[in-house]
């Protein structure tokens, strides 16, 4: 403001000087105003209390609404249209939230129940083979409408090996269950420290959490861990193979026979083991993960990697051309 009288002194006009200084000039008139009423602190903008905020009596109305007993299972937004039509109250739902909340009412009302939570799935501790296993099951379409075939698939998650898996007609827990026995026969689980056995992981289908299965896994120590409702993401292995399968340019899309299905599953299973290199697990076949052949492919291929490097080095100096004091 200092500056602003000197340049008023000196005659330069008012928009000339809030052009220079980059200023508005309401603002600068905001100023001397300010100044004229001897207060030129910084000040917050905009008024202390918004000039249409609630009325108390309006507040206890919309207090008393939610009381009563004919709406203790209405939402909010319910009650807000509640109070409109019988010209009890107007306010909006975000108001009625906040509120509901001010008054330390916004638990959940009625038969509304909080949701449960469920911790994350911890996948650090596929650290090992036969340390964490997961499985889930696939519908696999026919040419009949509303018939299936359904493949169910235990993977490993360290290699993503298939361990077992099963092709039937039906979904059981029985099937599921003969799946899991040949899995821990072929892998030696029994063999196993109690402490460092497989964990299952799977979703919470009926048949993932059925009794039968329970039975099984519980009494050799074989602790199952569930996805999270509505969270297919906590299980990725298990849907990227999946998707790994019925994206490949082999599957058919539709089977005209259990055989047929039973034919192409075990084509695509040994081939997806044994020949398949898998990106996620640096280019080596889920076999080669498992029984762990793994570390010695990939230090032979540094070792090839560093070998033709030297030799194209030595072969590219004796093609390249002599320097002309050499000759």
């Amino acid at each position: 403001m200092n500056l602003f009288d000197q340049a008023r002194n000196l005659g330069v006009k008012q928009q000339a000087l809030v052009h220079l200084l980059g200023l508005e000039r309401h603002r600068l008139s905001r100023w001397r105003l300010r100044r004229e009423g001897g207060v030129l602190e910084d000040r917050f903008p905009g008024p202390r209390q918004a000039p249409h905020r609630l009325l108390s009596e309006e507040r206890e109305a919309f207090l008393k609404l939610a009381r009563c007993e004919e709406l203790a299972d209405a939402a909010v937004p319910v009650l807000c249209a509640y109070g409109s039509d019988r010209d009890i109250v107007q306010v909006s739902p975000s108001t009625g939230y906040r509120i509901l909340k001010e008054a330390h009412w916004s638990e959940p009302r009625g038969t509304a129940r909080k949701r449960k939570s469920f911790p994350r799935i911890d996948h650090g501790l596929a650290v090992a083979p036969n340390c964490l296993w997961c499985w889930d099951i696939t519908p696999l379409y026919t040419y009949v409408s509303r018939l299936f075939y359904f493949l169910y698939v235990l993977l490993d998650e360290y290699s993503r090996y298939v361990l077992a898996w099963r092709l039937e007609e039906s979904v059981q827990a029985a099937i599921a269950r003969e799946m899991f026995w040949e899995a821990i026969d072929a892998q030696h689980v029994l063999d196993l420290a109690e402490e460092v056995r497989p964990r299952v992981l799977s979703d919470r289908g009926s048949t993932m959490k059925s009794r039968l299965l329970a039975q099984t896994l519980e009494p050799l120590h074989m602790l199952p861990c569930f996805t999270r409702p509505s969270t297919p993401t906590d299980n990725p292995f298990i849907e990227s193979f999946f998707s790994t399968l019925k994206g490949h340019p082999t599957y058919p899309g539709r089977f005209e026979t259990l055989d047929q299905a039973q034919a192409y599953c075990m084509s695509f299973f040994s081939w997806y083991n044994h020949r398949h290199l898998h990106s996620s697990i640096g280019y080596v076949t889920p076999a080669d993960k498992h029984y762990q052949r793994a570390a010695e492919i990939l230090e032979q291929r540094t070792k090839r990697a560093l070998w033709a490097r030297q030799n194209r080095f030595k072969q590219n100096r004796l093609k390249s051309p002599k320097p002309i004091w050499d000759t």
